[in-house]
């Protein structure tokens, strides 16, 4: 097993392989049932096609839940504990935690990045990045709202994220 080093200042080396992990192509194992076309796009202006308008919020979610999510109100099932982790290796885990609980049905989850209090106020590496890494394109489609957690779940220190469940059709 390597050591880890405390240091958050990655080597030149380490940059390197990180960025050549992000160009390798990951394989998907085939997803089971038939392939369904996707919706068209609401600003599909071909023949015959009118745009819909949206009516979605920008997040993907509406008022009230947004505040269930805040307030606690929906309970999140898992928890991934990001202390100790880089940024480049919380990309990596996030991911992985997140389509992994949406294959297993859940609907709402806790990552933990921890906080530094500086200052202007909370801050942390970790807490900065994870807006970015949730807004990343594997993620965009999964993850519907993402909400500081109430403090008895973690505070400014936790995220609760809600998670798109998976159609079953």
């Amino acid at each position: 097993m390597t050591r880890r080093r405390t240091s958050s200042t990655a080597t030149s080396q380490e940059i390197a392989e990180f960025e050549a992990s992000l160009r390798r192509p990951r394989v998907l194992p085939p997803r089971d049932g038939p392939a369904v076309d996707p919706a068209p796009s609401p600003t599909d202006t071909s023949p015959g096609r009118r745009p819909v308008p949206s009516t979605r919020p920008h997040n993907g979610i509406d008022r009230s839940t947004r505040q269930k999510l805040r307030r606690g109100r929906i309970a999140p099932t898992r928890t991934l504990d990001l202390h100790g982790f880089r940024v480049s290796e919380a990309w990596v885990a996030v991911r992985e935690f997140v389509l992994d609980a949406q294959a297993g049905g859940h609907r709402c989850v806790r990552v933990v990045t921890g906080r530094k209090l500086g200052e202007a106020g909370p801050t942390g590496a970790l807490r900065e990045a994870l807006p970015e890494i949730i807004r990343s394109p594997a993620l965009r489609a999964v993850v519907l709202g993402c909400e500081p957690a109430p403090k008895r779940h973690g505070g400014d220190g936790a995220f609760h994220l809600l998670i798109r469940i998976r159609s079953t059709r």
